[in-house]
């Protein structure tokens, strides 16, 4: 009898700590939020395999990815990095202006030839040619902002794997769910559109 008495007051001591866990509000899930204004950050554009320059292999110097600010407002893109895919960290008081793009590369010399202008920041690392995740995380709270795990494979467009093209959201005036192949197309000019819609 004795030992039944403690196996049910050890249950209720259980039972009350897993409730109480899940009923504060202020527990892990809060830390998973992002701040508001970063839902309005968009990833527009992948350029994973470009073409390479004359007969040198090098095609990996001549990458980006292209982000928007889909909203009304500037977004302060402090405490901002990518985690996942490629290594970049926003400068403290980096702001994109409303509707406009920030663009990353994997080197600024080569892309510079290429577009005629400076990316406007430098990653580390380089982008996978048979496809990656790669994920932008508020790191002050950190929450993701988006996570797109494309592929170089059906039923993501493979025109975009060494052909020319980029990957580019499907229409930019609503851009859905961007986990999904089918929010994606091939950009319509070869070497795609960085800093601008396509």
């Amino acid at each position: 009898m004795t030992k039944f008495k403690i196996f049910m007051l050890n249950s209720s001591l259980a039972i009350f700590s897993f409730l109480s866990m899940n009923c504060d509000s202020g527990g892990p899930t809060s830390s998973k939020e992002i701040r508001e204004s970063l839902n309005a950050i968009k990833l527009t554009e992948i350029h994973y395999h470009p073409l390479d320059s004359g007969d040198t292999n090098n095609d990996d110097l001549f990458e980006f990815v292209e982000l928007k600010n889909a909203s009304n407002s500037s977004v302060d893109m402090s405490d901002v990095g990518f985690t996942d895919g490629i290594d970049f960290t926003f400068p403290a008081g980096t702001k994109i202006v409303p509707q406009g793009f920030f663009v990353i590369a994997s080197d600024n010399d080569h892309f510079k030839s290429r577009y005629g202008f400076d990316a406007n920041g430098v990653y580390k690392g380089k982008l996978s040619n048979n496809g990656e995740t790669i994920t932008l995380t508020d790191l002050k709270n950190g929450g993701e902002i988006l996570s797109v795990a494309y592929s170089d494979t059906i039923p993501w467009p493979v025109e975009a794997d060494g052909v020319g093209n980029s990957l580019v959201p499907v229409t930019m005036s609503t851009i859905g769910n961007q986990k999904s192949a089918d929010q994606w197309r091939s950009s319509t000019d070869k070497n795609g559109s960085p800093g601008k819609d396509d």
